[in-house]
Parts: C-alpha cells; structure tokens; sequence
C-alpha cells in the first residue's frame, strides 16, 4: 500500500515538472526580440554597429539604398568612408513598432547623407523622401 502511494506520489510530481517546464517554454518562445529596420540613405555602404546586454558588439553591413535588420541598442555607431557617426537611440512609442513572425517586434529607420536618423512609417519598403512626423527626440543626428 506504501509503494502504490510512493508511485501516485511520484507521478503527480513529474506532472507538475513537465507541467511547470511546458509553462517554461510557453513563456520564453513568446518574449520579443526588437530590432530596427534600418535603410541606408547616405548614399555609400555602411557598418552599422550595435551592442548586445553584455556590450558585445554586432556588425551589420548595408549597402547603398538598402536595408538591414539590426538588433536594437541603446548606442549605436556607424562606420562610414569619412569616418563614425555615433548615437543614443531612443525606443519609440507603440505606434512606430510591428510585428512579425515569431513575435518579433520591428521600427523602420532611415540613415541619411548627413548621419541623421529618421524614424519611418511601420512596414516601409524603401527609402523615402518624405518622413512622417517626427517624435521628440528625433531625428537623432550623431554625437
């Protein structure tokens, strides 16, 4: 009688190990990368350098009039041919932001001539022009 009450014991414990590890999971595939969209209006190719939580840095070249997806940072630089833009970016409200697939969250950028970063409209398939209004805080022009 002992040993069936050892093995329901035992059972229900592995139920709720696999139970709390399937929680587990649940929860780390719904957390969210964010990155930004950047394209290169600056007219040369460019290395745009971002850093991860341990300051590790990340290059990510882009060529001229095309787009590179960067992991966000809260500093950012940019190697170009005259030289390193720097900058502070700065996470912008909900309305610049996307999804997609696998829970990924998305805002556009622009790079253009003069190092300035512009924010763009979500989904954006090119460089542009015209921006769309501006928050505070950008465009960012490098340090």
């Amino acid at each position: 009688m002992e040993s069936q009450a050892l093995k329901t014991v035992a059972n229900a414990m592995k139920k709720i190990l696999l139970l709390a590890l399937a929680l587990g999971l649940t929860v780390v595939s719904c957390s969210r990368g964010f990155v930004v969209k950047a394209f290169n209006n600056s007219g040369e190719d460019l290395v745009i350098v971002s850093y991860d939580g341990e300051r590790v840095p990340h290059e990510f070249s882009v060529a001229a009039r095309a787009s590179v997806d960067v992991q966000f940072s809260n500093q950012l630089s940019i190697n170009h041919t005259k030289g390193e833009w720097k900058y502070d970016l700065v996470r912008t409200d909900q309305r610049y932001h996307y999804n997609r697939a696998g829970g990924l969250r998305v805002q556009d950028i622009q790079i253009d001539t003069d190092g300035a970063i512009y924010l763009l409209l979500p989904k954006t398939k090119k460089t542009v022009k015209q921006f769309p209004p501006q928050p505070d805080g950008y465009p960012i022009r490098p340090k």
